[in-house]
């Protein structure tokens, strides 16, 4: 599974966007917001996205990679799975973002709880203001 530089691929000229259209993208289903953005990210590099299989999971979307159905763009922590059919690029910066939620539970949190909610407030408000 080895990881390739995205730098490596940068440099996409006309007929690299062309062979692009001929690529299916492997695409998460039930996730709001991803046919989106993975059009608009394949829409600026000159091409419109090819989706051939929409999958419940991101096992199974390494999976329709692994069987040659397309390519896939993924979170980096999907690299922690078995993928040995795979490759595995990182993306050049800037990467794309994710909004994420935290989910608790219907109760009186925590004290443990409420000191966690506490540091990631603290520390979104630190990403928001471009703090590290």
């Amino acid at each position: 599974h080895g990881a390739r530089s995205a730098s490596a691929y940068s440099q996409v000229d006309q007929a690299g966007r062309t062979e692009a259209r001929a690529l299916g993208f492997a695409l998460r289903r039930l996730l709001p917001g991803r046919r989106e953005f993975l059009r608009g990210m394949c829409q600026a590099a000159g091409f419109d996205p090819r989706i051939v299989s929409e999958v419940d999971s991101l096992s199974m979307m390494l999976g329709a990679v692994t069987s040659g159905e397309g390519v896939a763009v993924m979170p980096a922590h999907a690299s922690k799975l078995p993928h040995s059919g795979c490759v595995i690029m990182p993306l050049a910066a800037p990467t794309p973002t994710a909004e994420l939620l935290l989910v608790l539970p219907k109760q009186d949190p925590s004290r443990e709880l409420k000191t966690l909610t506490t540091l990631m407030a603290e520390l979104a408000t630190q990403l928001a203001q471009g703090q590290p």
